[in-house]
């Protein structure tokens, strides 16, 4: 994955962890009188660690693709069903971009993407453990996420069954984020 965050940590301390990220996607749709460019492409792939410990390597599922316009969703396209056990938690990892992604949309893209991912594993009676996210995208990700009502905990407000705990790495913020009603 990346140097400051191994495999080995995902595979020590999570049965499953879906790797989200954003290829380069500048060249798709990019014709003259196009109504739809710039396109944000992410990718999100489900890695079982199940018998890592066991010494054996973990394997990697491409679950979905998601196409966003700005803020909209343009497109989905599903490869796999979610193959993850009931009762377990995992984690969602975000890939730290190249760069390619108009800087915008990106955390626009990735917030939408979490929700997404978040309500998935909910349905199938799992849990996220931990979100990770690069710290340079994490405080756009929290605006994107209170667009969805997931906000930090505050005690005046009741809590919802979705929680979502954001961690930026290598090293920053902490924080559980709810779905709240307002």
């Amino acid at each position: 994955m990346t140097e400051s965050l191994p495999d080995e940590y995902l595979g020590n301390n999570f049965p499953w962890a879906f790797v989200v990220d954003l290829p380069d996607a500048n060249y798709y749709l990019k014709y003259s009188g196009t109504k739809l460019w710039p396109m944000t492409k992410v990718r999100v792939n489900l890695r079982n660690y199940g018998q890592v410990q066991n010494g054996v390597p973990y394997q990697s599922t491409y679950y979905e693709q998601l196409w966003y316009y700005y803020h909209k969703s343009a497109g989905l396209r599903r490869y796999n069903q979610i193959a993850i056990p009931a009762q377990t938690s995992g984690a969602i990892i975000v890939c730290p971009g190249d760069g390619s992604a108009d800087p915008l949309q990106r955390p626009l893209a990735i917030s939408d993407t979490l929700v997404r991912l978040a309500a998935d594993i909910a349905l199938r009676n799992a849990a996220t453990s931990l979100v990770l996210v690069p710290a340079e995208d994490y405080q756009f990700i929290v605006e994107g996420l209170a667009q969805y009502k997931f906000l930090p905990r505050s005690p005046a407000v009741p809590v919802q069954s979705i929680g979502i705990h954001l961690r930026a790495y290598p090293e920053g913020n902490d924080e559980y984020f709810y779905l709240q009603k307002q």
